[in-house]
């Protein structure tokens, strides 16, 4: 049993997973998830719609979902309120899709899980269950959605754990309305949709009786999962946290039932006595929703409870972000003071030597100046040049007519050393 559990842990732990402590993002997005509509992100849990008429909140993520045989397990709670509204879990085509199916889509291709808070005549609080299967050519409403499958008990003081089980081409609901015990199984039904390009989500929604409707947690447990994002966002046609209701009525308080029903007549002209027993329900109905004012305890208890904890956390991060800039700034400041001191280093360089340049130029100049006031033969070397080059020649000229002659006398001995020419001269 340990080593079931062990792996049950062991596979749970994904990217995609939803765990505490919440540290919401840009775009009010907490890892794999965006949150929008009514939401409020804390540190431990996630309001997904406050006890306020007319309201929604919605959470999507853009993980893929998983092939094979998976399970996703939800841990809400719900609280407060005048017991109605209810929340959904969605597996559809379209990211971020908006309706009024408890927040979610009335037309859609793919399943859709809807649970109910109702309220019995013995003023037990039970959750509804509802299958809804779409190819996309059915649209539901919330006023006639198919019979339930199944209605939990469930108490306000404690967690709902829900389990969404996906096997072959079956859907299996297990609910447990206290931690305590054991997974009960909600319904089991087939579907036959093509879900391996549809998206996660999750919805909640205020009616006329509301519910305050909180998400702890969201595990996924599966042997292989692809943690890679898609690329969707809300962006501008982010569904909106508010609603207008097809059916309005005289007075805001859903109580007031009997009431509303007296002042139709009353308006309409329709002259009748009511008895006692209808004037002490009226008397009834208005002290039950006096009670249901908010006194300043409650909005004091809220402000402390959500707005200031929410505040602190968002001033704490305005904090942070205003360090950060000052931060930047002074880098940013010693980065400038140190570029002009260099640049002013630089400058005053370049300064220095474009002096010495011109320095060196004009006494070039002058130098050249002078030279050509002395002419090209200023020092007379040009001319020690040219007498020593006559010099040279005389001396030259001695010298080949003394070669000359030598040669000559050798040429004569040679000759007269013949006995022929030797006869003829002395002859």
């Amino acid at each position: 049993m340990f080593l079931l559990l062990l792996l049950r842990n062991s596979l749970s732990s994904t990217l995609a997973d939803l765990i505490p402590p919440f540290t919401i993002e840009e775009d009010r997005k907490i890892g794999y998830w965006s949150f929008g509509g009514q939401s409020i992100i804390q540190e431990s849990q996630v309001m997904m719609v406050p006890p306020i008429q007319f309201t929604k909140g919605y959470a999507w993520t853009n993980v893929e979902i998983p092939q094979g045989d998976w399970s996703i397990l939800y841990e809400m709670q719900v609280s407060e309120g005048t017991t109605g509204g209810g929340f959904a879990f969605w597996f559809t085509d379209k990211y971020g899709a908006d309706g009024p199916i408890h927040g979610g889509p009335s037309v859609f291709r793919g399943i859709g899980i809807a649970v109910s808070v109702v309220q019995l005549n013995d003023d037990t609080s039970r959750l509804a269950f509802y299958y809804l299967h779409n190819k996309g050519s059915t649209s539901f409403d919330i006023k006639d959605l198919p019979d339930p499958l199944d209605v939990v008990q469930f108490s306000k003081r404690k967690k709902i754990l829900i389990e969404v089980d996906f096997s072959g081409n079956k859907v299996t609901v297990s609910a447990s309305t206290d931690p305590h015990t054991h997974m009960k199984q909600v319904f089991s039904q087939e579907f036959s949709v093509d879900l391996s390009q549809n998206y996660i989500g999750i919805t909640a929604q205020s009616d006329v009786y509301t519910s305050r409707i909180d998400l702890y947690s969201v595990k996924f447990t599966v042997n292989k999962i692809s943690e890679s994002q898609r690329e969707v966002s809300f962006g501008h046609n982010a569904p909106s946290g508010y609603y207008t209701p097809a059916d309005s009525s005289l007075f805001r308080s859903p109580t007031l039932k009997l009431t509303s029903k007296e002042l139709e007549k009353l308006n309409e002209g329709i002259e009748s006595e009511s008895d006692a027993d209808t004037v002490l329900k009226i008397i009834d109905e208005l002290n039950s929703a006096s009670s249901y004012v908010a006194s300043f305890k409650d909005v004091n208890g809220f402000v402390r409870n959500t707005i200031q904890p929410y505040s602190q956390k968002w001033h704490k991060r305005t904090l942070k972000i205003v360090e950060n800039v000052r931060s930047a700034r002074d880098v940013m400041g010693a980065a400038w003071n140190y570029t002009n001191q260099m640049m002013l280093a630089f400058n005053s360089t370049v300064k220095q030597s474009v002096l010495k340049t011109n320095i060196k130029i004009i006494d070039l100049a002058e130098l050249i100046a002078e030279e050509n006031e002395k002419g090209v033969d200023a020092d007379g070397r040009l001319e020690d040049i040219r007498k020593e080059g006559q010099h040279n020649s005389a001396i030259n000229l001695m010298m080949y007519v003394s070669v000359t002659e030598f040669v000559v006398s050798v040429i004569a001995f040679a000759l007269f050393q013949i006995p022929s020419i030797r006869d003829r001269v002395l002859h």
